[in-house]
């Protein structure tokens, strides 16, 4: 899509009936992604600025476990 400068964004949360009844898609069809594509009006965004607007990995991931807190099982 990109080589054809059309943008895209994979979605996977979503209500599957709100997209069955907008669509008319049948019962037995399971929808399970959505791929939204189109032309950006104000061209594509750098790929390096991840480089800069990323926060650091310590700052965003919360390790965290199950189990009696009591007995850290």
């Amino acid at each position: 899509a990109r080589e054809l400068e059309i943008g895209s964004v994979m979605v996977g949360l979503f209500d599957p009936e709100i997209l069955r009844k907008e669509f008319d898609i049948p019962e037995f069809i399971e929808p399970t992604a959505l791929i939204i594509l189109g032309y950006p009006s104000e061209g594509f965004l750098s790929a390096d600025r991840h480089d800069t607007e990323r926060k650091a990995p310590e700052e965003t991931i919360m390790y965290e476990r199950y189990g009696n807190a009591h007995t850290g099982v």
